[in-house]
């Protein structure tokens, strides 16, 4: 690889190398230094983040804030599967799609969510695993 002549190969190495015993030394102030960064940027920035947000889940799933919104209310704001209620949990449901058509199923708590995931959406593990339940 040619190295150009105020950055030769040694220099490079040289700089890499107070970098890493630099890290070493001052990682933990590196990362709440970031850490406090991102939560300022983060607040300072909150419009944004949600408007890229819902841009992102309308290419996605064809939802916007207001199917949403609209969604929730038939869902009489409880996950669609637990009927836990979205005040109780203290967070939003999460948008659920099909992973192969990418289709808008409903929304779900996290838990329900996270269980249709890990079971890949797959209905005979499903019914195995309901099946489990009541025999056990």
């Amino acid at each position: 690889m040619p190295y150009k002549d105020k950055h030769s190969k040694a220099a490079i190495d040289s700089a890499h190398k107070r970098w890493k015993k630099y890290y070493d030394k001052n990682s933990k102030k590196l990362y709440q230094n970031k850490k406090e960064w991102s939560q300022e940027y983060y607040q300072s920035h909150k419009d944004l983040y949600k408007k890229y947000w819902w841009n992102k889940k309308k290419k996605l799933f064809n939802i916007d804030r207001d199917d949403y919104d609209r969604i929730l209310k038939e869902q009489n704001n409880a996950c669609i599967i637990c009927h836990r209620h979205k005040d109780e949990l203290g967070y939003t449901l999460h948008i659920d799609h099909n992973h192969e058509t990418g289709k808008f199923r409903g929304l779900l708590c996290y838990n329900c969510n996270a269980g249709l995931g890990n079971f890949r959406d797959n209905i005979d593990s499903l019914k195995n695993a309901i099946n489990y339940l009541m025999t056990r």
